[in-house]
This record gives C-alpha cells, sequence and structure tokens, in this order.
C-alpha cells in the first residue's frame, strides 16, 4: 500500500509547534544478515541514486538544486560499490575485511591489484583501466568527498562552485558500479559459493 506523503507533511503541520512524538527509528531482532552486507548497501545506495536521478531527468532543468544531493548520493554509492567488490575478494580469499578508508581511488586500487592476483583481470583491461580515469577526475575536483556535502570546508572557506554534467554523472556511476558488480558476481559463480552465508 502506497505512502501519502503529502498527507503526512499536513498532519504534522496541523499538530502546531508541540507534534506528536513517536519513536520512528526502532530496533528489531535480527533476522537475515543480509541487510547488514556491504552488499545490500552498495545496492540499497545504487539505487537510490538512480531513484533520484531518474526523477531529475524528469524534470530537468528545472529543480537544479537536485544535482547537490545528487553528486553525493553517487560518491558514496560508488564508495559502497568498491567497498561490496572488496569484501567479496577477501571473503573468497579467507582474507582479513579492512573498509577504512573513504578515498575512492584507494579503494579502487586495492580492488584492482586482488584482481590482477587473482588473474581475473590483466594489465590492459579497458573496463577497469576507463573505471580509474573517473575515479581519478571525481578526485581531482572533489578528493574527500566534501564539495557537495557541505557548502564550506571547517576554516569557513566556500568551495568552488562546480557545473555538474548529468549525463556524464550517471555514465560515471552506472560504469563503475557495473564494474564493481560484476566483479562481485564474477567471484561468486567462480566460488560457487551459497548465499545461504549471509543468513
Amino acid at each position: 500500500m502506497a505512502i501519502d506523503f503529502q498527507a503526512i507533511v499536513e498532519s504534522q503541520l496541523a499538530d502546531g509547534i508541540s507534534p506528536r512524538m513517536r519513536p520512528f527509528l526502532i530496533a528489531r531482532p535480527r533476522g537475515s544478515t543480509y541487510e547488514q552486507t556491504w552488499e545490500y548497501y552498495a545496492f540499497a545506495y545504487e539505487n537510490a541514486f538512480e531513484a533520484l536521478a531518474q526523477h531529475y531527468c524528469r524534470v530537468y532543468p528545472k529543480q537544479q538544486y537536485l544535482l547537490i544531493p545528487l553528486v553525493q548520493l553517487a560518491r558514496h554509492s560508488i564508495e559502497l560499490s568498491l567497498k561490496s567488490a572488496i569484501d567479496e575478494c577477501t571473503y573468497f580469499l579467507s582474507k582479513p575485511r579492512t573498509q577504512s578508508s573513504h578515498n575512492l581511488l584507494h579503494l579502487y586500487d586495492s580492488l584492482n591489484q586482488i584482481l590482477l592476483e587473482l588473474g581475473m583481470i590483466d594489465e590492459d583491461d579497458e573496463w577497469t583501466k576507463s573505471s580509474r580515469r573517473f575515479l581519478v577526475h571525481i578526485s581531482e575536483v572533489d578528493p574527500r568527498g566534501m564539495t557537495f556535502r557541505y557548502p564550506s570546508d571547517l576554516a569557513g572557506s566556500p568551495f568552488d562552485p562546480i557545473d555538474v554534467d548529468l549525463e556524464g554523472l550517471i555514465r560515471a556511476h552506472s560504469h563503475i558500479t557495473g564494474m564493481a558488480d560484476a566483479t562481485t558476481t564474477m567471484l561468486q559463480e567462480r566460488a560457487n559459493y551459497p548465499y545461504e552465508r549471509y543468513f
């Protein structure tokens, strides 16, 4: 059953300055652990980016303010897709899992090195090389992922304004997350291990 967003907002306004408070973040018993995996979070953010991007494409060039969260959402989705692929690699190799970095290039290079060692790609693999070019471009413009998260740095200096090529952003996101998703799929098929490891 669909939820009426506008009805909720109007109900809230009707409550005035003393709205009825009820908990909206509620702990629940653990069932499937899949919802707490890198793969599931990567899936969730990838689909969230696509939903917002599709909406913006429909209303373009109106609602230009949506580009700010859209770029940030794309970056986080890309980060999660790379971490999901690395997580799959570490499971496949029975290695400790390390996911501390937010640096997209560092994550990509870590993943690429594993794939080279496994013999799953070669040095001239065009998909991974072009993915790195996209990531270099993102990192040169927004090295710490702050430009579309906040209007200024910690010292209060405004970030330089940046125009966003919507088509280019969508292509880059699709290319990189597609590469990471394909890595996960190849490893799962190669290892032939059951999805039940999440349950």
